[in-house]
């Protein structure tokens, strides 16, 4: 046995999230351990905290999917034991659903356990998502908007402060002035009187971490009212808490006063507080839930039909009592006169008055005359607005609310008692025709799983086979497609770097021989409309995000040079913004928008890009094929429409005797063919036949000799109508293709198997 269990922990969102994400997948593996009392369970609870973040401190609940493939829910080491005995590839699947501020945990009415002792499980329904989790989703693209609009020399300008400022915090001296002319030029940006406001507010983050939370610190310095300097906009300064918080938190060790919160260089670790707090916060949950229980889990009675709730205990036992005296008299009577409406024969409980008994027999009459026209829910909700304003004396307001929750439990539980609810419940009869209906369903589901296997079994071996007969051609149809050679790419290639190595302050000379090879082979008029691009990226790069430049140079391609088409331009286009976004660190003006990760080469990324659109080409080379394929079939269907049967068996006889007596089968006189068709319908038949197979002998397509006769047909003889004809061009194209052994005009077939070779 394993030591170890694989688990597929999936994170489902609830509905009414608008959060246009798909659902968060992790694997991960947890020891088994020694014991099975609940041990492996709870540390599952503890481990996926910590595999999803975002649900750390919330409530959420545990589903697997059985073999129906309906998600259950399970709360113990029992049911977490049947999820893993279930699995078959030895992975446990789960699926996770947090229950946020909006979901509402609701039990059954019977909730409490039955006479058989089997304990009704709860469900979970979710109304709307909880106003915490919209509020941080809505803070988050609030926060991704504003940190567009603030300028890459202004991050380069706070970050370099920032830096400068800590390192003479940790010397004990005033900041000084950078040494190096680039450093100078990007304090440069910043004024002196931002400079002076970033360092004030680093100094009261400092000042704040060293009695407060860093969560805490970060909420009361962005919240706190300032006056911002001039050159400095809101934006700009909730970007500068955001970086301060970032900063702080992946660089904790080269902070002093920051190194007691977090897990930095320091070795501090908060890891072990924070799954402490979480089972601090679990183990007040449970408690809460135990104690709800304890006060809503009153005593059952003796006939054991009232249930647990916290509402009966305002309702004296006595009166529940009589009432179930009343309730079983009234059925027993009805069982064995057919009617409930004397009063007198049933004995009167020593608690109800008699204007309170008659109400309840009243009650119960509108009950069953109701349940043979509506569903026993609607019929609750019903009585209860048509008795709620005329209540006898001596009947209070919960010992109604109680009599109508009575009335629908015991119609429930007691189906097989009343003939108004046998066939609406679990009766003895109902029961089993409810069996019968889910073995049905159950059936059909399984005839529909089989269906779909089967077509997806067939559509592959198609595919297989198309893609292994037409492998080769589609390789070359791939070359003969693509508009933008591999040379083209690689010069533009060398040319971008080269300029960008040129903007940097490299050796204009020291150029190896693939470069100028390159630089040979590209125009002069491409290399300048390169240069040009390159130059009017970089400007727009000052104030726009990349993303916005792609999109602004992408309408520059109406005024192109000769040389240049608008795939090419297209590529370069791409190529460009791919470029800028992997060597971030190779381009000055870049640098301030992306994190600066450099990488040597982009020829792996063009090879990906070659090979999805390779595979583009091949997906729309089989969707052709299979359109092609199937507009015959759909003209044949269309066409059969007005074709009777009888029609239909007839020329296929005959086509066929004409086909054998071609061959030499039988003897070659037409005259001999024996049909109920009329001689002029046959006639016509005969010439049509010899005037297709003259055509094929030119050396045109099946499809393509029937569309030219249909063409060219003027008039049809008596008898012969206009569907008819169309369908007898279809028939004798797919005939003709699918035997084109028996005919000695068509070609052979593929050894493929598909079309016919021309």
């Amino acid at each position: 046995m394993a030591k170890q269990l694989t688990v597929k922990a999936i994170l489902q969102y609830p509905e009414g999230l608008e959060l246009g994400s798909s659902p968060d997948v992790r694997r991960f593996k947890i020891d088994k351990g020694t014991d099975a009392q609940g041990d492996l369970y709870r540390r599952l609870q503890d481990t996926l905290p910590t595999v999803f973040p975002d649900i750390q401190g919330l409530d959420f609940s545990l589903f697997y999917k059985d073999e129906d493939g309906e998600m259950v829910e399970f709360s113990s080491m029992e049911e977490l034991q049947t999820a893993i005995d279930s699995m078959s590839d030895n992975v446990c699947r789960l699926f996770l659903i947090v229950n946020y501020n909006g979901a509402v945990e609701e039990s059954s009415p019977s909730s409490s356990s039955d006479s058989g002792g089997e304990a009704i499980a709860k469900r979970v329904r979710f109304t709307q998502a909880g106003k915490r989790f919209r509020k941080r989703i809505r803070r988050r693209r609030k926060a991704a908007l504003s940190e567009q609009a603030v300028q890459p020399e202004y991050r380069k300008g706070v970050r370099l402060l920032l830096r400068l400022l800590h390192k003479a915090q940790k010397q004990g001296a005033k900041p000084a002035a950078p040494a190096d002319d680039e450093d100078k030029a990007t304090l440069a940006a910043l004024s002196p009187e931002v400079q002076a406001f970033v360092q004030k507010i680093a100094e009261e983050w400092h000042t704040k971490l060293a009695k407060k939370k860093p969560r805490v610190v970060a909420r009361r310095v962005r919240m706190q009212k300032r006056t911002f300097p001039p050159g400095m906009e809101r934006d700009h300064f909730q970007w500068l808490c955001r970086y301060l918080a970032r900063w702080h938190r992946t660089h904790a060790g080269k902070c002093e006063a920051m190194a007691g919160w977090s897990s930095g260089e320091t070795g501090d670790d908060t890891s072990g507080d924070e799954e402490a707090m979480i089972r601090k916060i679990r183990k007040k949950r449970e408690l809460k839930k135990r104690e709800k229980k304890a006060k809503s889990g009153a005593a059952s009675d003796t006939d054991t039909t009232d249930a647990a709730d916290s509402s009966d205990e305002k309702v004296p036992k006595d009166f529940r009592k009589d009432v179930r005296v009343v309730m079983s008299q009234l059925h027993k009577k009805k069982a064995v006169a057919g009617e409930a409406d004397d009063t007198a024969t049933i004995a009167a409980p020593g608690t109800l008055t008699p204007e309170v008994k008659a109400f309840i027999q009243q009650m119960a009459e509108d009950w069953h005359t109701k349940l043979s026209q509506k569903r026993p829910r609607f019929v609750a909700k019903k009585i209860k607005k048509e008795k709620k304003k005329s209540l006898p004396p001596g009947l209070q307001k919960d010992a109604f609310k109680w009599l109508i929750r009575f009335f629908k439990r015991w119609h429930r539980r007691h189906a097989a008692k009343c003939d108004a609810m046998a066939g609406w419940s679990s009766g003895p009869e109902s029961a089993a025709s409810g069996d019968e209906k889910d073995k049905k369903k159950k059936d059909k589901k399984k005839k529909e799983k089989k269906e779909k296997k089967e077509k997806k079994e067939k559509k592959e071996k198609k595919e297989e086979k198309s893609s292994s007969s037409s492998s080769s051609d589609s390789e070359s149809d791939e070359e003969k497609e693509d508009p933008v050679s591999k040379e083209f790419r690689k010069d533009v290639r060398i040319l971008v770097n080269q300029l960008h190595r040129k903007k940097k302050g490299g050796k204009k000379g020291d150029k190896p021989v693939e470069e100028q090879a390159a630089l040979a082979s590209l125009s002069p008029e491409v290399q300048a409309f390169v240069q040009e691009l390159v130059q009017d990226w970089h400007t727009k790069l000052a104030k726009k995000p990349p993303r916005m430049v792609a999109k602004i140079m992408k309408k520059k391609g109406e005024s192109l040079p000769a040389a240049l088409d608008m795939d090419h331009f297209r590529f370069i286009c791409r190529f460009m913004s791919r470029w800028h976004r992997k060597h971030a660190g190779k381009c000055d003006v870049m640098s301030g928008w992306s994190s600066g990760a450099t990488a040597d080469d982009t020829s792996a990324d063009e090879n990906a890009y070659e090979k999805r659109r390779a595979k583009r080409v091949k997906r729309l080379a089989k969707q052709k094929d299979a359109i092609s394929e199937s507009e015959d079939t759909d003209c044949l269907e269309k066409a059969c429409k007005p074709v009777s049967p009888e029609f239909r068996g007839q020329v296929r006889a005959i086509i066929n005797q004409l086909h054998k007596s071609r061959k030499g089968d039988k003897p070659a006189k037409a005259d001999t063919i024996s049909s109920p068709l009329s001689p002029q319908i046959q006639d016509f038949l005969r010439k049509f036949s010899e005037e297709w197979h003259a055509k094929i002998a030119q050396g045109k397509r099946p499809r393509g000799a029937s569309n030219e006769l249909k063409e060219e047909q003027k008039g049809l003889p008596a008898g012969l109508e206009k569907g008819q004809f169309d369908w007898l061009a279809c028939y004798m194209t797919r005939w003709h293709r699918k035997h084109a052994d028996k005919c000695d005009v068509m070609p052979a077939p593929s050894p493929s198997g598909g079309k016919p070779q021309a």
